[in-house]
């Protein structure tokens, strides 16, 4: 009976030491996971939520490249354009595992600075502001910081002077090729407003337009045509960015002249154009709040400002007003007005101006003698805010007698083609193979009246012949052929009257072989090594005609044909890649842009 006990016994401690054994290794076990789970707390989260803030970061860098492009299609055609940010990012959610809290970023707008443009010259009626007189813009940069719990070497991107790069503690990096200089193309973009966004949401950062126009003033260095913008990029990049317009590589800035200089808030990037003339756009566009658009700044007289009037006959006038950008400014009342006693007859046609900035008014010769028309707005006599149109009047009507003999009483008017009110007739050149056949008809209706015709912008349009005579039914045609877009006064003459079509000539197609404007875009953003960049020259156009070459260059050594190509760049660095278009007619027309190539990181 004791033996029987002492197996009992025996075999309750077997019993108890497998328990104890089963137990020992669970908790052997769970210790084993939740080291694993602490190793991967302290070791792999922080790698994998520092690769989530990396692909953040190239994600803002594209929208943000993005918005750039879009900015200078707001000042292209004065259309606003948005594009959304990601300021921060989420994390994955991660099982057992503990996440800092989500990054966030914030974007914003910079002190104020100072772009200066002196020694322009403009030829025509923008002269008047472009005179070599310096003339100052203020502008700002934009800047986005993240806040990331691990990728503490994440750049500041910035957007500065048409130039996107990514600022780091030791040096910055562009992302994007510069706009200020190309060719002979002068792009002046300042940005007004005050932005700082922050958090880790999505943020709509727009583009608005408060100064913009398609139009481009032509204005004449001679040597001194200086630019100087602030910055924050150092001279050795600024002279990488603009390497292919340097006069030393057959551009068009001085090399010797392009430098930077320290200030506050900013440094100044300065430099001078060779002598010559150059196509200058200028834009003002907003971001964020406060925003200023600008007020009208000056007026001038559009075409001569010496004219000759015959009795009889009239003169258009027109004022353009524009503001400190050169772009038009409408709906501004403008007062014309000749000294009292002045021949001739002064009336107001279209004295609010349009959205071209121009006003129109009417001067019609009476008596032989002298008149200045003198027009201005806001009441100012400031010369820059006044502009004036000397007249002289003089002889008789070309193809009558003045106001005697056999046509004294009879009248003169346009009868076709017309649209709308006032003679005001809109002509679609390229519809119509660039001519339209005008008709004017006696007041009575008789045979025989000498007509003569006169315009007054042969640059927009020329009539033939220049006199006729009305024939038995009281009319007379005349043949007008378009030249170039745009406004022009064509005048019928006879009878001791006189009477005045306005034409606004569109979509010209005469004249010479217009050349194509090849264009350059390439994805990704920011090539590597590692993988083919995609070359796309669909956005190139040709204005009278089509494109039916497409030649590329890649800088590297390498070529290759095509509207779209495919290009592997052989090794980081920096290249110049030259797409040339030809059109049906041979005109050929080429475009650079400097591509960085990175090598790229690996997978894992």
């Amino acid at each position: 009976m004791m033996y029987g006990l002492t197996l009992r016994r025996a075999a309750d401690r077997a019993a108890d030491r497998r328990g104890q054994s089963a137990a020992i290794g669970f908790v052997l076990m769970f210790s084993i996971v939740l080291l694993l789970l602490v190793v991967l707390q302290v070791t792999a989260v922080p790698t994998w939520n520092q690769g989530e803030e990396f692909d953040h970061n190239e994600r803002v860098q594209d929208s943000l490249e993005q918005y750039r492009d879009g900015l200078f299609r707001t000042a292209d055609t004065g259309r606003l354009t948005s594009e959304s940010v990601e300021l921060g990012t989420r994390y994955p959610t991660r099982p057992f595992l503990i996440n800092p809290p989500d990054p966030s970023g914030t974007v914003r707008t910079t002190a104020p600075g100072t772009i200066t443009v002196a020694g322009a010259n403009a030829t025509g009626d923008a002269g008047a502001y472009w005179n070599g007189t310096p003339r100052t813009f203020t502008t700002r940069h934009l800047a986005y910081s993240p806040d990331y719990n691990e990728y503490g070497t994440a750049p500041t991107t910035v957007f500065e002077n048409s130039v996107l790069y990514n600022r780091f503690d030791e040096r910055s990096l562009p992302i994007t090729p510069e706009r200020l200089v190309r060719g002979d193309d002068i792009t002046v973009v300042a940005l007004n407003g005050t932005l700082d966004r922050g958090g880790s949401g999505t943020y709509d950062l727009e583009a608005v337009p408060l100064s913009t126009s398609e139009t481009v003033t032509t204005v004449r260095s001679n040597g001194d045509l200086e630019l100087s913008v602030p910055t924050r990029l150092s001279e050795s990049t600024w002279r990488d960015l603009l390497a292919a317009e340097l006069d030393t590589n057959d551009g068009r800035v001085d090399a010797d002249s392009l430098s930077v200089t320290p200030g506050d808030p900013y440094d100044m990037l300065t430099l001078t154009l060779v002598p010559g003339t150059y196509d200058l756009r200028m834009a003002k566009i907003g971001v964020g709040s406060r925003l200023d658009e600008p007020d009208a700044h000056y007026i001038t007289a559009e075409g001569p400002a010496e004219r000759q009037v015959t009795p009889g006959a009239a003169e258009r006038l027109t004022f353009v007003v524009r503001d400190r950008y050169n772009n038009p400014v409408s709906g501004v009342p403008v007062d014309a007005s000749k000294p009292p006693g002045a021949v001739g007859n002064l009336t107001a046609v279209d004295p609010v101006t349009d959205s071209d900035g121009r006003a129109v008014f009417r001067y019609e010769g009476t008596d032989p003698g002298a008149a200045t028309v003198t027009a201005s707005f806001d009441n100012d006599t400031d010369p820059m805010r006044t502009a004036s149109v000397s007249l002289t009047t003089s002889g008789g009507i070309p193809g009558g007698d003045g106001t005697t003999g056999a046509n004294a009483s009879l009248g003169v008017e346009w009868v076709a083609p017309s649209n709308g009110t006032d003679d005001r007739y809109t002509f679609d050149a390229g519809a119509n193979d660039g001519t339209a056949t005008l008709t004017v008809e006696s007041e009575p209706l008789v045979a025989g009246m000498d007509v003569s015709y006169l315009v007054d912008n042969e640059s927009v349009g020329t009539v033939a012949p220049e006199s006729g005579t009305t024939g038995p039914d009281g009319r007379d045609s005349v043949t007008f052929e378009a030249a170039d877009d745009g406004p022009v006064s064509v005048y019928a003459v006879g009878g001791g009257d006189a009477d005045e079509m306005v034409i606004t000539v569109d979509n010209t197609t005469t004249g010479a072989n217009a050349a194509p404007t090849p264009s350059i875009a390439y994805s990704p953003s920011r090539p590597t090594t590692r993988s083919p960049t995609e070359f796309d020259a669909s956005g190139s156009t040709d204005p009278d005609g089509s494109i039916v070459s497409y030649e590329w260059d890649f800088g590297d050594g390498t070529t290759a044909t095509g509207e779209t190509v495919s290009h592997t760049f052989p090794s980081p660095g920096q290249y110049t890649v030259t797409l040339t278009v030809t059109d049906g007619d041979g005109a050929v027309e080429t475009i650079t842009e400097r591509v960085s190539v990175n090598a790229g990181r690996g997978g894992g």
